[in-house]
Parts: C-alpha cells; structure tokens; sequence
C-alpha cells in the first residue's frame, strides 16, 4: 500500500471568507469552512447554519404525490387492509416504523394494517415472488413498499394481476422501464420536479406524511373523524436514524431533517428508541455519529444476522418491556455480527495477500461459499478503506451468489454494475453502494468485466488514498469560541465531514498506551500543550518531532471540561 498523501481540500477565495465573516459575525475559521462546503452566499451560509421548515420544497412538488394521498385516503376511507413491504436495513426499517406508527395514529385499526420485511438469506433484497403468499395470507388491499420498488416491474405487474394496488415509496436509481404501480414516489424518477433528489427512503416516506397530513386537512378529515392532527415533529428522530445510517449526503433537507432529528431525540417518545440508546450507551447529547456507528448498526443487526421484523418491533412497541427485551436481543446480535465480520475480514485478507494478480487490479472482486451474506456490505467497506479502490464482496450458496459493492471517489458503482448486467441476475443501488445476485459461474466474467470498468474511469492516482483537510492550525489555538462555533456547522457526516486540522512540527510532551491498543500522548507546537488520543496507535519514538491530522473535540470528564484533540494520522518528521 501506498503511503496516504495529505491534501489540503483546496484553495478559496479570501474575500469571500471575509465577507461572510462580517456579514453573519462568525468566526473566521467557520467562515472558511463554509466556503470549503460550495457555500458562497450569505443566504446559503443561514440556510446551512439555520435550518428551518420553510427552507423545506413543498411535498407536493414530488411527482406521484397527489395520487399517493388519493390513494392512501380511499384506503382510510374503504378500512382496507394496508401492508408495509420494508426493506431490511437501517432506513428500510425506519421508512417502515415511521409509515405503520403514522397509519395507527390517523386511525389504522392494528388488525388492518401490516407490515413485512424479506428475509435477508430466504429472499434477498427488494420486492420478491417469494414473500408474495405471505402478503396474501395478510389479505392485503394496498401494499406500499418503502425503500425498494423502483426495479420490481415484474414482480408489480404480478401483485396488480393478483388484485392488489401498489405504491412504491423509493430512492433508488429509476430503470428505464418503472413498474406499472398505482403511483411512485421516488425523487429519480423522469419528470419529477422535486428539486432535492438525495433523500433517503426514510426521508420520501417523512414527504408523504407531511403530503398525506395536509390533504386529509383541506378534505375535512380531522374534524369529521374528531381525530387530533398528528405531530410530525415526533417522527424526525425516525427519520433521523435512517437518513444517517443510509450514508446520504447530510445538506439540504438531509441536514434539515436530521437536525431537528437529534433535538427530537433527547426527548423521544418512541420506548424502543429509547431501549436502542441505553444499550448503545449513546450519550445525552446524541450526535450524528452515534446514529451511524452506535445506534444503526444494532438496528441493522437484526437484518444482517436474522429477521430485521425485530428492528420495526423495536421502533413501534408500546411495551416497556418488550422494547428493553428486543434491545437487548439486537445488541448481542450486534456482537455476532461483528465477530463473524472480523472473521471474514481477516479470510478476504489472508485471500488477496497470497493472490497479487487480484491486488494488482484496479477494483477488488472476491467471493467465497462460507461467507455471511449479512456482512459483507461492511466486510466491503473495510477493503476499500483498506486498499483504496472499488470492492465487490460475494457470499456464495451453491449455484447463486449474493453481493454487496463499495466505491471510492470518482467510480460510479451502479453505473458499472449496469454495464456488467448481462453477467448478473439483478443489480441495484447507488453511486457508492450497490448490491446484486449472480450466478456462482458467472463469477470470473464478471471480475473481468468489472475490473475492466474500473481501469476504463480510474487512474493510478485515484488509487492512491488521500486524507483531505481543511485547516493547518497549531493545537495550542484552539479555543472554546471556536469549538462552539464549530458546533454550528453539525451534524456532521456524507457531504458535511467533520473538520480536519493538520499540525507540523510538534513536540511530544508525553505518551502512553490506554486500554492496551490505544495511544494518549500530549504534543506542543508554538503554544501549551494539548492532550489528545490516537485510536490503534503503537508508541512513538519520544525524540522526533510529528505532524498530525486531527479533530478538535470536547473532552467532558467527571464534569470537567477540557479541549483535546483526537488524533487521525500520525506522521514521524
């Protein structure tokens, strides 16, 4: 592996930092970072400091939508038997929980109103025959899916042959040929003119509720029935959850939507949320990273390594108990996970370690008979942050194969995949994460023809891992303005990364090892000393001077309060 290059984003114009920096009164270090993120006006810079409602496109903009409204209403009208197909991840889940709790309270009787997710190993991803019997056992009338759909033209055409309407609620690439649904709400699809088109599933299906809530308003629905209008703001840590631990871009009404999300948190009414966050050990003040790394991955455990029905049973019980019961359940499937991810980790390693043809090429393709099919989205993940290029892992079952895709900057996954689709069974996703079947011969073709793909957009420099940062600044600079300046421009995560500093020439005051893997050092530049951790760090040679890249981060100990700085890369000078 090539040693990581440190970049600094890039350059920006003087003068716009300065003027934003007067105009809004903020700090010039957030002005500057402002200016990183493509904002360049005072109005965009309030947008994204402020987020409000009225910054929000009206629901009703997004193609479908009034016909979905019709639809739901017929429903409500008729006491239909309504069934919510989900998918089995993180916003599949939340798209479901959020929809069914929204049904219920505008007067769903439970004993209408269903919901199913497919098995991740029985039937794989999307809408499939297989799950159809069990959708008509639930005597279904309206069966809107969330989070899958938008590729299912046949399987659509069969249920509408079978009697039932369909809405599909999705945010996936659109296909050519869209299935014949009584209505689609998918931001992609041609002709829709709804301006924001990188919302999760979890954040189409929020539009539809607040569509849904207004047009019931203006037919009287609420004064007729003597039902109080629902109070969407209880949703958005829902809504929250999912977009985050989707890995959509967090601007515009992503970064909205999740803002309000968090406030909502601290006071959820939801008892399985609640149940989800004690056992996570997600703190007061939930932020956008323990949505992704310690409250959605327990939430996709259930999905990766059994039946993710138990994440919607979470998120929608109104027992105490049971939610505390399913949290506890999620958790140690969540162990699981992890150490059958470890396991398979450490095998695609040891795999491409004794095979440098397949490390030599420009995408990584790797497939194997006893691979969990539930982790190696995130087995994925790891090789690429690992060896820095496209990944595709495959858990192999006899004649077919089921796999999970991640990309690095500059390779469109789906794209590629589609361009390899005469080999594979089914494909779907997005620019950086996709996932597909194929059969178990097909396999080689198909590493050729993708690899094939990757040499044909990437350049040996793409290949090269980089570590982007913002800012150069001496540890000893940092102060509390700044880091509560700072703290304007969260939620942090896709399209919004947290800041990056970079320091040159520093001292190491002192250092040891904490928690036997990981190293506390304290290093002094120009100024005082600043205490920081470096995560699976050895000790260092005491003598030598080092640069790092770091975040700066509020250490709140005991009720003592302290800036630190929490150390990414370390470079021996």
């Amino acid at each position: 592996m090539n040693a990581t290059i440190w970049r600094e984003r890039r350059a920006v114009d003087p003068a716009i930092c300065r003027r934003l920096e007067e105009e809004l009164r903020i700090d010039p270090t957030v002005a500057r970072l402002l200016v990183l993120r493509d904002i360049h006006t005072t109005e965009e810079a309030e947008r994204f400091l402020s987020p409000a409602w009225d910054h929000m496109p009206k629901p009703e903009q997004m193609l479908g939508m009034k016909e979905a409204c019709e639809r739901i209403t017929l429903a409500l009208e008729r006491n239909e038997r309504i069934v919510i197909y989900g998918d089995y991840d993180v916003d599949g889940v939340t798209s479901t929980s959020t929809l069914y709790l929204f049904l219920l309270e505008l007067g769903v009787q439970s004993d209408r109103l269903h919901f199913f997710i497919p098995h991740r190993v029985t039937h794989g991803y999307g809408l499939q025959k297989a799950c159809f019997p069990e959708i008509v056992a639930l005597g279904c009338d309206l069966l809107v899916t969330v989070d899958c759909g938008i590729s299912s033209r046949e399987e659509v055409g069969e249920l509408r042959q079978m009697g039932m309407d369909v809405i599909i609620i999705d945010h996936h690439q659109a296909p050519p040929d869209l299935p014949e649904a009584n209505t689609i709400l998918n931001p992609h699809q041609p002709r829709c003119p709804y301006p924001e088109k990188i919302l999760a599933a979890v954040g189409v299906t929020f539009q539809l509720m607040i569509g849904l809530r207004s047009f019931l308003r203006e037919r009287g629905f609420f004064t007729a029935k003597r039902r109080a209008e629902p109070k969407l703001n209880r949703y958005l840590d829902l809504v929250a959850l999912g977009t985050v631990a989707d890995i959509v871009p967090l601007r515009g009404v992503n970064r909205l939507l999740v803002n309000k999300g968090l406030h909502q948190m601290q006071r959820t009414e939801w008892l399985g949320l609640r149940a989800l966050m004690e056992v996570a050990g997600a703190k007061e003040k939930v932020e956008a990273y323990d949505l992704g790394f310690k409250i959605g991955p327990r939430v996709n455990a259930a999905g990766r390594m059994s039946d993710a029905s138990a994440g919607v049973e979470l998120l929608t019980t109104q027992d105490f108990h049971r939610a505390r019961s399913l949290a506890e359940v999620l958790n140690r499937e969540n162990q699981e996970r992890q150490q059958t991810e470890r396991e398979i980790q450490n095998q695609a390693r040891d795999l491409l370690e004794k095979s440098p043809d397949l490390l030599s090429e420009y995408a990584i393709v790797l497939g194997h008979e006893q691979w969990h099919p539930g982790v190696i989205g995130i087995v994925a993940s790891r090789l690429v942050d690992a060896y820095h290029r496209p990944v595709v892992v495959i858990a192999l079952n006899g004649s077919e194969g089921k796999g999970s895709a991640r990309s690095i900057s500059g390779f469109h996954l789906y794209n590629a995949l589609k361009a390899c689709e005469p080999l594979l069974i089914k494909c779907g996703g997005h620019a950086a994460a996709a996932g597909l079947s194929i059969k178990t011969e097909q396999l080689g073709a198909f590493r050729e023809a993708f690899t094939a793909q990757a040499r044909a957009a990437l350049t040996p420099e793409d290949l090269q891992p980089r570590l982007e940062y913002d800012i150069e600044m001496d540890p000893g600079d940092l102060n509390q303005g700044l880091l509560d300046a700072l703290e304007r421009l969260e939620p942090f995560g896709m399209g919004n990364p947290a800041p990056v500093f970079v320091a040159r020439d520093l001292a190491i005051v002192s250092q040891r090892i904490v928690k036997q893997q990981h190293l506390k050092l304290s290093v002094r530049g120009r100024k005082q000393p600043r205490d920081g951790i470096a995560f699976n760090q050895s000790p260092l040679p005491p003598a030598k001077r080092i640069a790092i890249a770091y975040r700066p981060q509020i250490n709140d100990f005991q009720g003592r309060r302290s800036i630190e700085v929490m150390i990414k890369q370390i470079r021996v000078m």
